[in-house]
Order: C-alpha cells, then sequence, then structure tokens
C-alpha cells in the first residue's frame, strides 16, 4: 500500500499571490527609507555648507569646530561608560 504525501508544499507550480496589504507596506517602508536616507544627506549637507560660511566669516572656524566635536564626543562616551557600570 502506497503511503500518502501530505506535504503542501510538493507542488512547486502553486504559489501564493502577494498580498496587496504586503505590497503597499513594502513600498511605505522603501518610501520611508529613502527619506530617512535624504534627510540625512541634507542634515549633512545644511552642517557642512554652514561651517564652509562661518570659516569665511572666522577664520579657523572648521578647524576649531571639529576640535570642539571631538571633545564632545568623548565627554559622551565617558558619561556613558559610566553609565553603564552603574547599572
Amino acid at each position: 500500500m502506497p503511503t500518502p504525501n501530505f506535504d503542501p508544499f510538493s507542488n512547486p507550480s502553486i504559489e501564493e499571490p502577494e498580498c496587496p496589504d504586503s505590497l503597499d507596506m513594502n513600498q511605505t517602508l522603501a518610501a520611508l527609507k529613502q527619506s530617512q536616507e535624504m534627510n540625512y544627506q541634507m542634515m549633512r549637507l545644511n552642517a557642512w555648507v554652514l561651517s564652509e560660511t562661518m570659516d569665511q566669516f572666522i577664520a579657523g572656524f572648521w578647524s576649531r569646530f571639529m576640535a570642539n566635536r571631538q571633545i564632545a564626543h568623548k565627554q559622551f562616551l565617558q558619561r556613558r561608560h559610566q553609565g553603564e557600570q552603574s547599572h
């Protein structure tokens, strides 16, 4: 007596159509990712334009800005490290 085959995926020609809701969700997620990336690029551009403009008015502005940024980043990492040790 042959054993019955209950495997629902045995016929590879049967494909489930994609749900329209999932297509909309995928499009929405793709648009959100693109918007987020565009926003990030615009913020970088704004920071660069501001610093470039300030460097024209105040000589050495960019180098001082970067030095201050490096100090602030180190302080942030120290505070974060201290916060992790206290928990």
